[in-house]
């Protein structure tokens, strides 16, 4: 079981008659809702979830976490407690960290690589000092992947990487064997979505054919599924904040670890994986895929032209922030939620959006994300 852990630097709305000489993270960053969110997903999800994973893993079961550098950034701003568990969680030694883009960006989709290298060698860096990991298997932001980011990340020496298992690209072929990029020797670990999306989002549905869902009957149901492995893949925020303890989830979580052993399962890492499977051919993606919407594709950020026109401008303010003190507040703006909040998409995928926008229209936040990305042009270019 993989969990994604990750909190952006929300943005406050900026006013260029008010913010025009505050600092940049007064300017730019909301913290009053940054510390409220964060304070609250902590007591509903962090502290019991981790607490369950904690005691799990020193029984001797293996978890494996993605956490963002903003996420860790967040804890030591608003909550170091919740770091401090999560620490001790690791220092179980039945944990792995995933390696990814230290500000959970898009850089893997700018026209050069650099700064995408740039990002994930400081989530490597930080990864050791905060939570004594080497990196050895990835997952890109919001497991976005083509044929072009499994050959950088086969350059930077890793393991393995993990994506979605997408069913135009596997066509009669199955999510849970292991896959190697084309042309390359890269393993390509993929999430079997049906059975994450279970737990993610219909965990609560009454309407659902399959509720309630317990953990002895989604262990059976990862049973009797043929292949090398299953890999679950799930939002963090999903143990007590979007699916409610009300519902049971905790109680799930904490169950179903001792329902697969009962069936004669294992939990392992991807370096579990990657050491005792090889690959039974490739996986080809000329296109980029995700994890996101319907269509798995990175139409989740980048789907329509106010998408479009920020993404430009933000790679755009590069050279003009390069070597000066606004070099972090230009990646915190690269943060994939910010496109997120601009998706106009309709259907199941336009709730979803709607559910964790903040801004009152995908119209609202371009103006709001676009006179921020001016002003640290100005104060760029000042200096």
């Amino acid at each position: 079981m993989a969990f994604h852990v990750h909190q952006p630097f929300r943005l406050r709305r900026f006013s260029v008659f008010n913010d025009l000489e505050k600092p940049p993270n007064k300017a730019y960053f909301d913290s009053e809702k940054n510390r409220a969110i964060f304070e609250r997903v902590s007591k509903k999800c962090y502290f019991p979830a981790t607490e369950i994973i904690k005691d799990l893993s020193n029984n001797g079961y293996k978890f494996t976490y993605s956490i963002t550098g903003t996420w860790v950034e967040s804890a030591k701003l608003y909550n170091p407690d919740v770091l401090s568990i999560f620490k001790e969680t690791f220092d179980t030694g039945n944990v792995e960290l995933l390696g990814e883009t230290y500000y959970h960006s898009l850089s893997s989709l700018y026209s050069g690589l650099e700064e995408f290298k740039i990002q994930v060698k400081m989530h490597k860096k930080m990864a050791r000092r905060e939570f004594k990991q080497k990196t050895k298997t990835f997952r890109n932001t919001e497991l976005i992947y083509d044929n072009r980011i499994g050959t950088e990340i086969e350059k930077m020496k890793f393991k393995g990487i993990i994506t979605e298992g997408v069913d135009r690209i596997l066509e009669w072929r199955s999510p849970t064997d292991l896959y190697r990029r084309v042309r390359g020797k890269l393993p390509i670990m993929l999430r079997h979505y049906k059975l994450s999306d279970d737990i993610g989002f219909r965990f609560s549905a009454r309407d659902w054919a399959c509720w309630p869902l317990t953990a002895d009957k989604y262990a059976d149901w990862i049973s009797n599924l043929n292949g090398q492995y299953v890999l679950l893949y799930i939002d963090y925020e999903t143990f007590g904040e979007h699916q409610w303890p009300e519902t049971g989830i905790l109680d799930f979580l904490e169950h179903l670890p001792g329902e697969l052993e009962k069936r004669g399962n294992e939990l392992v890492t991807p370096s579990d994986v990657l050491k005792k499977q090889e690959p039974v051919g490739e996986y080809d993606s000329p296109w980029a895929i995700s994890w996101a919407d319907e269509s798995r594709d990175v139409s989740t950020w980048l789907g329509n032209r106010l998408q479009q026109e920020i993404f430009k401008r933000i790679q755009g303010l590069e050279e003009v922030v390069s070597g000066t003190e606004l070099e972090d507040t230009w990646r915190k703006i690269q943060t994939a939620d910010h496109l997120y909040y601009l998706s106009t998409k309709a259907t199941k995928d336009g709730v979803i959006h709607k559910y964790f926008n903040p801004y009152d229209s995908p119209y609202d936040a371009f103006i709001n994300i676009a006179n921020i990305i001016e002003d640290i042009r100005r104060r760029a270019e000042k200096k």
